[in-house]
């Protein structure tokens, strides 16, 4: 029943992105019948023809008959080997396609699980089905059912056969099935085992060639470090492989012994036969011989190819397993209605990262809306990153619920709910395209004066427009030998210049401004102020110039809000965290100040 449904989740895959490979596949299963059967046959014609007729012209006609057939199924295997082949690449490329939307769609949380990540590694190895190239279990019963057409083909022609030969055969396809069933499980148990293995050597493997880390790996001396790491991940997954080889290697040296035992067997019965019937020509012998070899290698490629569809039905069932998980919805939920200033609630909102036993934010009640500046600071782990992964609805919340305008944020449509923010991470990704591809995030048509407006607003005017290329000047060198890699400040102004892009209504700043000196940073916090004075903005940073442009700050301790209001009012706390930090902070850069001018 396995087999089936795995069967059939190939097969739906299949004829939904490519259904003409599927009918090329079910023409090369007949033709691949035909050629072992003619050759079967027909050399029965051509011997009679020569020893027991003494014709030369009979047996050249049945010569030329054999050699002509064979030559018209060559050309026709071939030419569908090509049109296959071109077919099939189509098919790998949707494959690709689709996990990557698959991953792109999960639920952000899945992504941080390390089981789903060797999940997806393990996903990613049924597209080559466990050695046999994606669509693997599919070709493997196609053959079987050329075995099946073969083997009636030479049933048919042993119907006067002595039945010894029959139960040798039955009896050496059975015991290579036996053992080729236990090589086959072991192998599937090594290639779950090293899944892991495999992952980690991945990453060493993919460290090598990331020249983003190249500064470190010169400044710090890396490449034994990285190399070690590399030669001992490569030996663990060796190890596997090894046991695997070993696996094939007696799993194949047991074959050979029980067909070459069958071969003897063979010979003894067919000479009894010759010596035993004056009628027996040598034509005869040739097809009783070529149909015992035909019958035993067909029935054993039927079992053998059973057993290999059921080995890949555990790659399969990796597959549909990653499927299986959960998705984000992005077509389905209301839509949020068009107004000119949105509501946020978060009701005794609590969350706890899958796994883990303390709770990252707890009992978070606060209200804002998209015409504010809000400001949150807090220590490393305080839950200020956290807070914003629940508004952007990356994670779902554990207990109570976030409202946009009264109404529950899971029920909205997430396509058209993410609209209304923009955001620049500490994290933010770069790609090694151009920076207008970079800022736009689309090839095509972008709305030029917000493009322009953007990059002017954002900063990356004052470094773009020195370069030959301008706003096609790639990052990175990885495409375009021209292409520059950004500073860490530059990187911030095109992520900047990115969100302002989008024109959303409420904008985050999470960290954004970290690769910047302080006075840098307070001119672009001051700027941005101006910039999004139409929109609500959320300020998350270490240093605490961000603050003194919000409307409301929000002080983080220990996943709980201990403290809210404006600038002035929490620095007229005695005690208060807030203006603790901020003294801190401040004292250390008038500290500064003086030790770069001595007459402070």
């Amino acid at each position: 029943m396995k087999f089936l449904n795995n069967l059939k989740f190939m097969l739906q895959f299949i004829g939904k992105h490519n259904k003409l490979w599927l009918f090329l596949t079910a023409l090369n299963t007949v033709l691949h019948a035909v050629s072992p059967l003619m050759n079967m046959i027909l050399p029965k014609y051509i011997i009679d023809a020569i020893f027991e007729e003494k014709s030369f012209y009979e047996g050249m006609y049945w010569a030329a008959i054999l050699v002509g057939s064979n030559l018209l199924v060559q050309y026709m295997s071939g030419v569908l080997g090509y049109m296959l082949a071109k077919q099939k690449n189509k098919l790998f490329c949707a494959f690709n396609t689709y996990i990557a939307e698959l991953v792109m769609d999960m639920d952000y949380k899945e992504l941080e699980n390390p089981e789903t990540l060797d999940m997806k590694e393990k996903a990613m190895r049924s597209a080559f089905s466990g050695g046999r190239g994606f669509c693997g279990s599919v070709e493997v019963f196609f053959g079987i059912m050329t075995s099946v057409i073969v083997f009636i083909g030479a049933a048919l022609k042993m119907t006067e056969l002595n039945p010894l030969l029959v139960l040798v055969i039955l009896a050496v396809v059975v015991l290579n099935t036996l053992f080729n069933s236990k090589i086959n499980k072991d192998n599937y148990k090594l290639d779950q085992e090293k899944a892991p293995i495999e992952r980690k050597n991945g990453y060493v493997f993919n460290l090598i060639s990331d020249f983003t880390i190249g500064k470190e790996v010169r400044i710090y001396g890396l490449k034994d470090y990285i190399i070690n790491k590399y030669k001992e991940t490569a030996s663990e997954s060796n190890r596997f492989y090894n046991k695997a080889f070993w696996n094939n290697t007696k799993n194949g040296l047991f074959s050979s012994t029980t067909a070459n035992l069958q071969l003897i067997f063979v010979y003894f019965i067919l000479f009894v036969q010759v010596f035993n019937h004056e009628n027996f020509t040598y034509g005869d012998f040739s097809v009783q011989f070529n149909a015992v070899n035909t019958l035993s290698q067909s029935l054993l490629s039927i079992i053998s190819s059973v057993l290999a569809i059921n080995q890949m039905g555990f790659y399969i069932d990796d597959l549909i397993r990653f499927v299986q998980l959960p998705r984000i919805t992005y077509d389905q939920g209301i839509t949020p209605e068009k107004c000119p200033v949105y509501h946020f609630d978060f009701v005794n909102v609590s969350f706890k990262y899958p796994g883990a036993n303390e709770y990252a934010l707890k009992n978070i009640n606060l209200h804002f809306s998209t015409d504010q500046k809000l400001s949150f600071v807090g220590l490393n782990g305080a839950g200020k990153t956290t807070f914003v992964k629940l508004l952007l609805r990356l994670y779902d919340v554990s207990d109570g619920e976030i409202l946009l305008n009264g109404i529950n944020v899971k029920d909205y449509n997430y396509s058209e709910y993410v609209t209304l923010f923009s955001s620049v991470f500490q994290d933010y990704k770069l790609f090694a395209y151009s920076v207008q591809e970079n800022i736009v995030l689309s090839e095509n048509n972008p709305d030029q004066e917000r493009l322009e407006k953007a990059m002017q607003e954002s900063g990356v005017n004052s470094f773009i427009n020195g370069k030959e290329k301008g706003i096609n000047s790639f990052v990175y060198k990885i495409f375009d030998a021209s292409g520059f890699e950004p500073s860490g400040g530059e990187g911030q102004k095109i992520a900047i210049a990115r969100a302002l892009y989008k024109d959303a209504k409420f904008v985050i700043l999470d960290e954004p401004t970290s690769a910047l000196d302080p006075i840098a940073e307070y001119d672009l916090y001051n700027k941005l102020h101006h910039l999004v004075r139409n929109k609500g903005c959320l300020f998350i940073s270490h240093r605490l110039s961000s603050t003194i442009f919000a409307d409301q700050i929000f002080v983080f301790e220990n996943g709980e809000i201990v403290e809210r209001g404006s600038h002035k009012e929490l620095m007229l706390s005695t005690d208060g965290l807030y203006k603790n930090m901020f003294e801190k902070q401040a004292s250390y850069y008038k500290e500064n100040e003086c030790f770069d001018n001595r007459d402070c």
